[in-house]
């Protein structure tokens, strides 16, 4: 086969594989921005409840209630508008914040948010 110019000698049609490649590359580039922004970590700002009882502390304060149900084995939570957030990851000393409003920040997958941080 005779070569024209830029054209693969093995290419039969050398438009083709011109476009191919350009395919190929715009795809890369896609994936590559989809990536990157479920890897951003997002600010939520809310108040630290325990996963139990959510906004319902039946009559006690939310800090202790929030205390005593972490203590005895429930997850911490995060109320922000009408959401309930499942706080995994760095959550050393939100125990002792419940009722608090904070931001935390971390990745937020459905309903669940792995912290980096967290401020009052």
């Amino acid at each position: 086969m005779k070569k024209f110019g830029w054209h693969n000698e093995y290419a039969q049609y050398p438009l083709e594989d011109y476009q191919m490649k350009k395919m190929k590359v715009m795809m890369l580039a896609a994936a590559m921005l989809m990536g990157s922004a479920a890897l951003r970590a997002e600010v939520l700002e809310g108040v630290v409840t325990d996963t139990m009882c959510g906004l319902s502390h039946s009559g006690k304060p939310a800090d202790k209630c929030t205390a005593g149900c972490v203590k005895n084995g429930s997850g911490i939570s995060l109320i922000v508008g009408d959401k309930l957030y499942a706080l995994k990851g760095k959550v050393t000393g939100l125990e002792t914040m419940g009722g608090a409003k904070v931001k935390v920040t971390g990745k937020v997958t459905g309903t669940e948010v792995a912290v980096d941080s967290f401020a009052k």
